[in-house]
């Protein structure tokens, strides 16, 4: 009913789906109901579950829309739109053509280097129903080989600046309105645009040993991320993202 509602026809199969897939998250945006298309006035959404499940299916378009971005850079080439494709639909024939285009490309720069995509990144709303109704704020310290704390990252971030390759960083919730028991579940996500090292890209959910402290390196250049979950009663009741711009962008 979504995708019959929202509906834009195009001639390009993927304009047609990006842009389908926009108009269902902007329509979900502004009014999370779906109605019966033979009775308007009722919802098919029929328990709390079903509400669960679209506020879900928003949360993913926003993420999968979000990763479709390269394509509209300026010097996105062959390989970065064939990756970020292959982070809609993870399956092996993107992988294909990523290696074919990253083989053209490196011998057109007389790179003899190949480039292949491992794409393992997963995602909290297929471990556990997302239900945000907490907050959470993540904070970053940057330290040095001594360990002394030099910089917060969301000041950084509020003068536009990046991080220096070779500093420490230390993830940690530094606010939330959660009451412990709780279970902390975190996420890395690397930008490998800038050094071609895609096998680094990450992406896996996990949880820390701290729990609520993840320790990084800022090894590699790039606009990087770090998302952080709490899971509480086996529902995501809060989540905060941070960006990680790393080196000389």
């Amino acid at each position: 009913m979504l995708a019959n509602e929202s509906f834009v026809d195009y001639d390009r199969y993927d304009e047609l789906l990006y842009y389908n897939m926009v108009k269902i998250r902007d329509r979900l945006n502004w009014n999370f109901e779906v109605y019966n298309p033979s009775d308007s006035s009722q919802s098919l959404l029929l328990k709390e579950s079903d509400y669960i499940k679209i506020n879900n299916l928003k949360n993913r378009l926003d993420i999968y829309i979000g990763k479709l971005d390269v394509l509209f850079y300026s010097d996105c080439e062959e390989s970065d739109a064939l990756g970020a494709w292959n982070e809609i639909f993870n399956h092996s024939y993107w992988n294909e053509g990523i290696e074919k285009s990253a083989l053209n490309e490196s011998y057109s720069s007389s790179d003899e280097s190949v480039i292949y995509y491992d794409i393992s990144e997963e995602y909290i709303e297929d471990l556990v129903p997302v239900v945000e109704r907490c907050y959470l704020e993540l904070e970053c310290d940057i330290t040095n080989s001594n360990n002394s704390t030099i910089y917060k990252l969301t000041n950084l971030l509020k003068k536009n600046q990046t991080i220096p390759l070779g500093m420490k960083l230390r993830f940690y919730i530094n606010r939330t309105n959660v009451n412990h028991p709780y279970k902390v579940v975190w996420k890395v996500k690397n930008d490998c645009s800038y050094t071609g090292d895609y096998n680094e890209a990450r992406g896996q959910l996990f949880t820390s040993k701290q729990v609520s402290i993840n320790e990084e390196d800022s090894s590699f250049i790039g606009n990087h991320y770090v998302e952080c979950y709490i899971v509480k009663d086996n529902v995501c009741v809060a989540m905060d993202r941070i960006k990680v711009p790393i080196g000389n962008i």
